[in-house]
């Protein structure tokens, strides 16, 4: 995933490895589904895509 942040930048590939995190569901959500992004993942295929930051991991932010 660290090499796929270079060609796919701003979903922060590198930090997290591509795991709905709410910073990556974010960032899906500013930027969109890119080339990589499996859409079989419920919020790309029309499910409701949640960014309640209540649900944030120590330490993550969505930036």
């Amino acid at each position: 995933m660290r090499e796929q942040e270079g060609a796919f930048p701003g979903y922060g590939l590198a930090q997290h490895k591509g795991y709905a995190t709410l910073a990556h569901r974010a960032a899906i959500a500013r930027l969109g589904p890119c080339a990589i992004h499996r859409m079989s993942f419920a919020p790309l295929n029309g499910e409701p895509m949640l960014l309640d930051e209540s649900s944030l991991a120590d330490g993550e932010s969505v930036e």
